[in-house]
């Protein structure tokens, strides 16, 4: 098959979330098992057109979203219509695969007489993420509105629909009740083993860490709450709570999110916490393999990468259980699950986990394998090509009826 993948975030040079790492992985993944792979992207300076391990990658240039207006949103998703459409002239494109975030092929799904079936991959819509951050957004009010709009037609219109998660699939047939029971396939994604592994005498620090962008969405306020009481009932002068990710001004404040969380913790506790900042996928193997226990506190996520990437270095972790990781760490097994709301609840398996070592050295090592087992390549690609496929007889009847 020619498989097209269109979003505009694709590492290295438009790497910003899940979304980016989802895209190389499952390019790179699809390619190895014999398929043409063309990668639609985004590029901060100029056009590109390049391979990379095998993948064609097109990059069209566009700023970052905070500084978009409508038209410019419209602009770039109709350059991104007629470089599909270039593209399978040369190379006849079988299906494209494009995530919710954006609706990014919004223009070339409204064309009646298109040829290439799209699967939309949910990842979380905005009005989601922007729900779970209190409101608070990076664009601008018009185009929030536009881009929610742009989404909700794009979902219930899709000719296919692949969630990673079932937690974001029950979501998405609540809130989006035009989908009319459409069959939203549930497929993980694929573990990325090759940059995040176990190293030797790994979580032996007094470190407790938290990885990903710093907003409101992440429950870092609950987390922030839970700090106190921890290190009041540890009493260990060297323990540290480090936050590496982006700082962002997403909470119902406006302002900076690690300023918020400070703000929430009274200043004796200040010199406990750190604030890292973006890391490398080498840099973040090593403070991975560093943490003693890793934190995902999340009010609503659907399947962080991050998580993965954590247990793969056999991380012992406590995540909330309104995750897609409650699909597959089993509490008190290769992981622990807490409700998101109850901060105290969160201080106290903090102090479990910090106490015991043996028991979190073998919920690390349990993790681990469930990594391995469930989010290996040949599994999911092979899940992943029967969607296609059917998406795509299913297409082609329905273009001839």
């Amino acid at each position: 098959m020619h498989i097209c993948l269109v979003h505009f975030e694709y590492p290295i040079e438009t790497s910003v979330g899940g979304v980016g790492t989802y895209q190389k992985i499952n390019a790179e993944m699809l390619k190895k098992y014999g398929h043409d792979v063309t990668v639609i992207a985004g590029a901060l300076e100029k056009d590109q057109d390049y391979f990379e391990n095998g993948v064609h990658i097109i990059r069209l240039k566009k700023g970052y979203d905070p500084y978009d207006t409508v038209k410019d949103c419209y602009n770039y998703r109709v350059r991104i219509a007629n470089v599909i459409e270039q593209i399978d002239k040369k190379n006849e494109i079988d299906i494209i695969e494009i995530p919710d975030l954006g609706a990014e092929g919004i223009i070339y799904q409204r064309n009646k007489k298109r040829k290439i079936p799209i699967i939309v991959k949910l990842h979380t819509p905005t009005t989601i993420i922007t729900e779970f951050n209190g409101g608070a957004t990076t664009f601008t009010p018009d185009v929030q509105k536009t881009l929610a709009d742009w989404e909700d037609e794009f979902i219930c219109n899709a000719d296919g629909l692949i969630s990673c998660t079932k937690i974001l699939s029950k979501m998405i047939k609540d809130r989006f009740p035009k989908i009319k029971g459409k069959n939203i396939k549930v497929v993980y994604n694929v573990a990325n083993l090759s940059n995040f592994y176990p190293k030797q005498n790994n979580h032996n620090s007094k470190i407790i860490l938290y990885c990903g962008t710093l907003e409101q969405r992440k429950g870092l306020f609950m987390l922030a709450r839970a700090i106190p009481i921890v290190i009041d009932k540890l009493k260990d002068e060297e323990i540290k709570f480090d936050f590496i990710g982006d700082d962002l001004y997403r909470n119902d404040r406006l302002i900076l999110t690690s300023e918020y969380i400070l703000s929430l913790i009274p200043s004796k506790y200040h010199k406990y916490i750190r604030f890292l900042g973006l890391k490398t996928n080498n840099e973040l193997n090593d403070y991975f393999n560093n943490a003693r226990l890793g934190v995902i506190p999340s009010l609503f996520d659907n399947l962080p990468y991050v998580a993965m990437e954590e247990l793969a270095t056999e991380m012992p972790l406590i995540a909330s259980n309104n995750t897609g990781i409650k699909e597959f760490i089993v509490n008190n097994e290769s992981g622990i699950l807490y409700d998101p709301m109850n901060y105290e609840e969160l201080a106290s398996k903090i102090i479990y986990l910090y106490n015991n070592p043996e028991i979190a050295r073998t919920y690390g090592i349990n993790g681990k394998n469930t990594i391995k087992d469930k989010f290996s390549a040949e599994n999911i690609i092979k899940q992943t090509e029967k969607i296609y496929r059917e998406v795509i007889n299913e297409y082609k009847n329905k273009r001839n009826d």
